[in-house]
């Protein structure tokens, strides 16, 4: 689901899970369910509803390429989704910007991106911001696939952010394991795609996760995904505002067209917040910045009495 272009991946490195072989993105291809056949999307820009609730979720690009040490060529930039989950930091799926693999980075360098957030129907951005990838982790279980960055000038400030679900209250049962999101839950997942405008917000808001895999930190969901969307943000409603469940990220044998009816076979995944949650260092850097925020979450149902949440110990 990371749009790239048509220049030769990155050919010496494979993703650190072999499991997530099956989950490999083909080209436009990847999974869509409907009945009716009919594109279960929409664009948000037709509704101000969709464009306030959403103007967190924007297309992210890489500014950078990796070059390939032991051949010529390097990897070519990518694009997908990101969204906002603090006045001045994104998140998005590792795979968008650093390829299906697992490259040894620079905790030093500097990996530029660029995010466009509310485009219209002709494509242009109400806002177009630079930043620097900050915080990242690969495919494995110990490392989920996402990329955390620092915007310059905090538009989240203006536009909002998402709060990630928060941890689950400790029992004597399991007193350290993170509870996932039920089965059945009903979500909305807001994505830029390949197959409809990688300039134009569409939005799904009758999907629900079907499946959960405590084992890999995922949730199967049937949100339609198409290529470009890995990265984007599976939400609930909740306290009169939108919290972060998962992170799409994949499917499971991608099909082009659009398929009758959700099977396992052919399911999409997220990565679920719960597994975000056990990423010290990741969510330490999230609630820093919502606590030096000057001002509340613009989407906070009443954001003067909002508390910004203090970073853990």
């Amino acid at each position: 689901m990371t749009r790239r272009s048509r220049r030769r991946p990155h050919a010496s490195v494979i993703l650190a899970a072999a499991t997530l072989a099956a989950a490999t993105c083909a080209p436009l291809a990847a999974n869509v369910f409907a009945a009716d056949g009919r594109d279960p999307r929409r664009f948000a820009d037709a509704d101000p509803a969709d464009v306030d609730a959403h103007a967190p979720v924007g297309s992210v690009s890489a500014d950078f390429t990796l070059r390939n040490v032991t051949t010529f060529g390097g990897v070519a930039p990518g694009e997908g989704t990101a969204f906002m989950v603090s006045p001045c930091y994104a998140l998005t799926a590792y795979h968008v910007l650093f390829g299906g693999g697992a490259p040894t980075l620079n905790p030093m360098g500097n990996y530029p991106v660029t995010l466009r957030f509310g485009g219209d129907a002709a494509g242009h951005p109400a806002l177009v911001v630079k930043g620097r990838v900050r915080v990242w982790g690969s495919a494995g279980r110990a490392a989920p696939d996402v990329a955390l960055i620092l915007l310059d000038g905090c538009p989240g400030r203006r536009i909002g952010w998402f709060d990630l679900a928060p941890a689950p209250t400790p029992t004597s049962r399991a007193p350290t394991s993170p509870a996932p999101t039920p089965v059945g839950t009903p979500v909305t997942m807001p994505g830029f795609a390949a197959d409809r405008s990688m300039r134009r917000l569409s939005v799904q808001t009758d999907c629900r996760i079907r499946a959960v895999l405590p084992a890999r930190g995922w949730l199967l969901h049937d949100c339609a995904s198409r290529e470009g969307s890995s990265g984007a943000p599976l939400l609930v409603r909740r306290g009169g505002q939108h919290i972060v469940v998962g992170i799409n990220a994949g499917e499971f044998d991608p099909s082009p067209g659009i398929e009758p009816a959700y099977t396992p076979a052919r399911a999409n995944w997220a990565i679920d917040a719960a597994t975000l949650r056990t990423a010290a260092r990741l969510v330490a850097v999230i609630a820093r910045d919502q606590q030096r925020a000057r001002t509340p979450n613009p989407l906070a149902p009443n954001p003067l009495n909002r508390t910004p949440r203090a970073p853990p110990p």
